[in-house]
């Protein structure tokens, strides 16, 4: 594990990178907010991450068509790799192209976990996903239990049943998500109000 003064020198690396090619060129691989501790409030380290980090963003850079939606969609680095241990070597690659696509489905049912404090994925969902990552479907169950369990890396996941979320070792990751899920109720509730006051100026 990298000691503080490497992690710090990373963080600066990744603010201050600086790529270019015959595309376009990448200033900055994230932003960092740190928050010092306070009496009754513990001490903050925040990424945001920018562009490059972004699902998809190879098909924004070689100016390819994405949706709106999809490309304003921020997905957290995690604090720790994911439990992994519990593989084959061969399968770790898959392993954590499934984590990422996990962390997508996170993002993409966002309010659902920020109102209930945990999404729903079906076994189905999760076969569905390993399929996309190249992870054997006999491997799945395998890596599932790994992640609610943990090993030689911090508990990726807390499931029951259908249900699961990122575990307390993850909890910037997953405070960031709820705070998209919140942002994305509130806005439906927002644009209902909206529509109701339209509708009532409309009737008088």
């Amino acid at each position: 594990m990298p000691s503080i003064d490497e992690m710090a020198q990373l963080i600066d690396a990744g603010q201050y990178l600086h790529f270019e090619d015959h595309r376009g060129s990448i200033k900055g691989l994230w932003t960092c907010l740190e928050i010092k501790a306070t009496r009754g409030r513990k001490a903050q380290l925040r990424l945001v991450v920018g562009e490059a980090l972004l699902p998809n963003f190879n098909e924004r850079y070689s100016a390819k068509t994405l949706g709106d939606r999809e490309a304003k969609q921020l997905i957290p680095i995690l604090e720790h790799e994911p439990p992994l241990s519990a593989l084959r070597n061969n399968e770790h690659g898959a392993a954590l192209a499934l984590c990422w696509l996990a962390l997508i489905e996170l993002r993409e049912h966002a309010d659902e976990l920020y109102s209930q404090g945990a999404i729903n994925t079906s076994e189905q969902r999760w076969e569905e996903l390993a399929r996309r990552a190249g992870l054997p479907p006999v491997s799945l169950n395998t890596l599932l239990t790994s992640w609610a369990q943990g090993d030689t890396a911090p508990q990726l996941i807390e499931r029951q049943g259908d249900q699961w979320t990122l575990s307390d070792a993850h909890w910037l990751a997953r405070d960031f998500i709820k705070e998209a899920g919140q942002m994305m109720s509130e806005g439906r509730v927002n644009g209902r109000k909206r529509k109701t006051l339209k509708r009532d100026k409309h009737i008088r």
